[in-house]
């Protein structure tokens, strides 16, 4: 076999993305509050952009600029008085003429009373009686940070005089090892060192979530406590599951800080511990120090209520038979009435599932619309919401320095560099506008009828259907789109909400899935709760409607809106 090493030539053709293109495609699929921060970013690291006083100056202030100095310089000869140029000096004689400069601008300083003024005070320049006022009044209307859950408690501990130093140490250990809900995720074996017995392992508790209505959320993670010996919590059978972080729309909690490493621990007994957490359980609000759903509900029972026996026997005996609405089976089992079990189980629909809610609020997302829609007459008026977008423009003294000839090449080669990717930025923002802008024409278009009578008129719409109308690939549609939200007399909405699959209808129309949902949720408020309706008999219903869809689809619907099933949904 003989080895070589040859030369080929090689004719081949191949797609590649530029970074200027690549550029644009990000920019295009950026929300309107990311773009700011790119473009405040832009601005602190390219020197040649800079925030026009009122949009659409760049070209003529730049021009008006380079041709007023163009001006003076064209004046200079001929009204001229200046002295004749100096000859070129050595470096040595530069040095020292810097030098003598800096001097003499040091001399002239300390010989105006500002300057002494200036450093003389300790704080450095005067206020203003205004300045002053403007950030007092800054400082009072700056609100205070709240109080947390864990200081809340420990306050609690240090103001009960029939507690011994011994027991609010422990307690402490115990509070500041809760999370955000008021959950106590560790066992006391892994809090403190006790020596004299084993982990006792706390029994898991089923999903309650259903229990205490369908707008309290359940805290992640929450089923049972996370000893080594405990098993996860088993799930409600039927839908009556506990809702996750993913399921409410919410942001998961953090894990809470892992304990102290063992040589670090309090050692105590199990006797203390257990005292400890007995009196942080008694503290408001009532709940906290729980280990899972269920002690949680138990520990905010009030002893003095009449229907405390029997709120407590539902919570321990018959907590999954509430679940799955088996009434009739406590009725048989406990002697009550139907009523007397649905009043109890009415009371503690205003138990919380998150304790400590209240010191650790959970502040709703915050949304800046990128399109505003607003009625017109007959038809919508489609801005962009950039107003607040500072307007960009090319720094004209960077352009007539690569005009020059007497600028260093390195110099010039950065900054025709920053003049590129300074372009392509303003092209790429204005490309963006006219994007966003002919897309969401396009929606309101389709989605007219949306707009002028609601819901039930939503339109399916598929974003191929979009980019075949404006003449551009389905790729650019969804990035244009996403992460975007619109402005509308009947809400804000994602741009992503009206692009919705459908089903046919009887007479030949189409019908969205977003409208078809609405009108099961529509069914299941107007049902009899006493004889509630079955998925069979929702699905005859929208047959009967006109709507042509499967049982299985209508089960798919209701999950998907959480509506609990029929037998669950059943008034006794």
């Amino acid at each position: 076999m003989r080895l070589e090493t040859t030369l080929q030539h090689r004719q081949e053709l191949r797609m590649r993305l530029a970074p200027q293109i690549i550029q644009s495609i990000e920019i295009l699929q950026l929300p309107i509050l990311d773009l700011q921060g790119l473009i405040q970013q832009e601005l602190q690291e390219n020197p040649l952009l800079e925030e026009a006083s009122e949009p659409g100056e760049e070209p003529a202030g730049a021009e008006a600029s380079e041709s007023g100095e163009a001006g003076e310089t064209a004046e200079t000869p001929a009204g001229s008085t200046e002295a004749p140029e100096e000859p070129p000096r050595t470096p040595a004689e530069e040095a020292k003429r810097k030098k003598d400069e800096s001097f003499e601008r040091l001399v002239e300083a300390e010989e105006d009373d500002s300057f002494g003024e200036y450093f003389g005070s300790p704080r450095g320049p005067r206020e203003s009686e205004e300045e002053r006022d403007r950030k007092l009044e800054a400082m009072q209307n700056t609100a205070a940070k709240p109080a947390s859950l864990p200081d809340y408690l420990y306050m609690q501990l240090t103001l009960r005089d029939d507690l011994d130093e011994r027991t609010r140490e422990l307690g402490r250990e115990i509070v500041y090892n809760m999370d955000a809900s008021g959950y106590l995720r560790y066992p006391l074996e892994e809090i403190f060192d006790i020596p004299d017995a084993a982990p006792a392992a706390v029994a898991p508790a089923p999903a309650v979530a259903a229990l205490v209505g369908d707008g309290m959320a359940t805290a992640p993670g929450a089923e049972a406590v996370p000893a080594p010996t405990s098993a996860p919590a088993p799930t409600a059978a039927g839908g009556s599951a506990a809702l996750t972080a993913g399921d409410n729309g919410r942001a998961e909690e953090p894990p809470p800080a892992p304990p102290p490493p063992r040589e670090s621990r309090t050692r105590c007994m199990r006797a203390e511990a257990e005292h400890a957490l007995r009196v942080v359980q008694q503290l408001e609000p009532r709940g906290v120090g729980c280990r899972n759903q269920q002690e949680c509900l138990l520990l905010q029972l009030d002893l003095t209520d009449p229907d405390y026996a029997l709120k407590h026997s539902l919570l321990t005996v018959h907590l999954e038979d509430v679940l799955k609405n088996r009434i009739p089976k406590i009725v048989k089992e406990t002697g009550f009435t139907v009523a007397e079990i649905n009043c109890a189980i009415e009371g503690m629909r205003n138990l919380s599932l998150r304790p400590g809610s209240e010191y650790a609020p959970e502040s709703p997302p915050f949304v800046r619309p990128d399109v505003v829609v607003e009625p017109d007459g007959d038809d919508y008026l489609i801005r962009l919401e950039d107003d607040y977008l500072p307007p960009l423009r090319i720094n004209g003294q960077y352009r007539r320095m690569l005009r020059e000839g007497n600028v260093d090449p390195t110099l010039k080669d950065f900054i025709r560099k920053k003049l590129e990717a300074a372009r392509w930025l303003i092209d790429s923002i204005e490309q963006r506008r006219n994007t966003l802008i002919r897309v969401s024409t396009e929606i309101v278009k389709r989605q007219k009828p949306f707009l002028d009578h609601g819901i039930t008129h939503h339109q399916p719409l598929k974003m191929q259907e979009v980019a075949d109308a404006l003449g551009i690939h389905v790729s650019t549609v969804s990035r244009a789109i996403s992460a975007k939200w619109v402005q509308t007399h009947r809400g804000v909405y994602p741009l992503k909400y009206f692009f919705t699959g459908g089903t046919q209808t009887a007479d030949g129309g189409n019908a969205s899935r977003v409208s078809i949902k609405d009108r099961v949720d529509g069914l299941v408020k107007a049902e009899d709760r006493k004889n509630p309706l079955s998925d069979d008999e929702l699905t005859d219903k929208l047959k009967a409607e006109g709507y042509n869809i499967a049982r299985r689809t209508v089960t798919k619907y209701r999950k998907m809106l959480k509506i609990a099933s029929s037998r669950q949904r059943k008034q006794f």
